[in-house]
């Protein structure tokens, strides 16, 4: 009578609360028949103690997945990096006049303009002297020269010369420097 009043249990447990692991109901129909928590609770710990040891299995494939997402992502990093911070050189025109100054010319304004511009503030001066005279292959020879180049500050990314030259000048400084370029920043 007791095994049949259990099925009828079990069967109205499987269906009043969805518990359709056998695990799961024979717990409940242990535990109501005997009254008593101490089979119940001894088969909850050693269903404890082996979900414990099942995890303990994942930690391997979590360590792995961890690693090669890590790597994956410092990869990519690397590779945008590497084509966000490129310097792209400016080839000249050959329908334009042959540039007026030597490459040791171009390096030497290059740095000039980069002392001028570098460091609290700017000498407007002596970025257009140095800009003055230029024609548009010059300019080229200049800016090619310059590079890519960091500022003082910590973390400051690195500029071309047209955009250290739009960095540092305010509108009215920036026209004149136009002006003086024919608009080439």
């Amino acid at each position: 009578m007791d095994d049949a009043k259990n099925d009828v249990l079990a069967m109205n447990l499987k269906k009043n609360t969805g518990l359709n692991s056998p695990v799961d109901t024979e717990d409940v129909v242990a535990y109501s028949s005997t009254g008593s928590k101490s089979e119940s609770s001894s088969r909850n710990s050693d269903l404890r103690v082996k979900a414990l040891e099942k995890s303990f299995d994942v930690l391997p494939w979590l360590i792995k997945t961890g690693v090669i997402v890590g790597l994956s992502a410092l990869g990519g990093y690397l590779i945008y990096r590497a084509f966000t911070t490129r310097f792209e050189k400016w080839d000249t025109k050959s329908g334009y006049p042959n540039a007026n100054i030597t490459d040791a010319e171009a390096s030497t304004r290059a740095n000039a303009l980069f002392q001028a511009m570098l460091g609290a503030g700017n000498d407007i001066n002596a970025v257009a002297d140095q800009l003055i005279g230029l024609n548009y292959n010059a300019f080229v020879k200049v800016y090619n020269a310059f590079g890519k180049r960091q500022g003082v500050m910590p973390f400051s990314k690195n500029m071309t010369l047209t955009e250290w030259i739009v960095d540092e000048f305010d509108g009215t400084e920036l026209s004149y420097l136009r002006g003086i370029m024919g608009g080439f920043f």
